[in-house]
């Protein structure tokens, strides 16, 4: 595995006294996975300071990541670490040095999971803010999705993936459909059938379903509605497929997919209890 950037340049490194050494970098890192004992590749691009850093040279570290994330979006959270918020952290929960050990060692491998797992065994709560959706649904017991400043939904990852209060929720949580139609008596209207909804529907303008809520169904299936392929992204253990029906279209996720013909038509049906009533 390749050493972390930081310490292989630090590493080769000639200390000069009175001197100040900038390097700018774009490599690839490992971090452990949350597939546990696992590692993933991800591009690391940084600038390191080495030698004399004053107040000065901090500042233009800052203004240059600023400015890098500006020119990516005009919406950006600049995220600023210091060890000595990490020290404070390990102090409050864990007196023992040999737990303050390894919780120091999972931050140097990044291993968030790591962290997570001490602090259940020794019930202690932490709060861990991120945009990674993948990191949060798999390491958070609770967790809150915040929109402008404010907790737009509150519960656990799976209350919030499977039955998302709004369409900011639920986009932000992964893949999902809007359907349109016409909503009355606790069911939705569509181009291509009538389907039973869940949630509160009074007020609601349309529906909502994860792609692998629609399932891919033998002909003749009860409650299934036919569509056809306009097309397709396979992932190896699954295949992202676009159809459409009345004229509307929206994603399917097919795990372990056979091989199928764009244009092809199919028959699909909705989980029960996951066509949710949405605002």
């Amino acid at each position: 595995l390749k050493p972390d950037v930081t310490l292989s340049i630090v590493k080769n490194r000639k200390d000069t006294p009175g001197e100040l050494q900038k390097l700018y970098y774009h490599e690839n890192v490992y971090r452990v996975s949350a597939a546990a004992d696992g590692f993933r590749e991800q591009t690391q691009v940084g600038l390191e300071c080495m030698g004399e850093v004053d107040s000065a040279c901090i500042a233009e570290v800052l203004k240059l990541a600023a400015e890098s994330l500006r020119l990516c979006s005009a919406q950006f959270v600049l995220e600023i670490s210091h060890i000595g918020i990490l020290s404070a952290f390990v102090d409050a929960i864990a007196p023992e040095e040999s737990v303050k050990e390894e919780i120091l060692k999972c931050a140097g491998q990044k291993n968030l999971h790591g962290i997570s797992r001490i602090c259940r065994e020794r019930r202690q709560t932490a709060i861990y803010v991120t945009h990674d959706r993948q990191e949060a649904l798999s390491m958070a017991d609770r967790m809150a999705v915040l929109q402008d400043g404010r907790i737009s939904q509150l519960g656990t990852p799976r209350e919030l993936y499977d039955r998302p209060a709004s369409r900011f929720c639920g986009s932000f949580l992964g893949d999902i459909n809007f359907l349109p139609g016409e909503i009355a008596d606790g069911g939705i209207v569509t181009a291509f059938g009538r389907f039973p909804l869940t949630g509160e529907w009074r007020g609601a303008g349309c529906a909502a379903i994860r792609p692998e809520r629609i399932r891919i169904v033998p002909p003749g299936t009860e409650g299934a509605f036919s569509a056809v392929i306009r097309g397709g992204s396979f992932g190896g253990d699954r295949t992202q497929w676009r159809c459409e029906a009345g004229g509307v279209e929206f994603q399917v996720c097919e795990a372990a997919s056979p091989e199928r013909r764009i244009g092809e038509t199919v028959a699909l049906k909705f989980d029960p209890g996951f066509l949710l009533a949405m605002e």
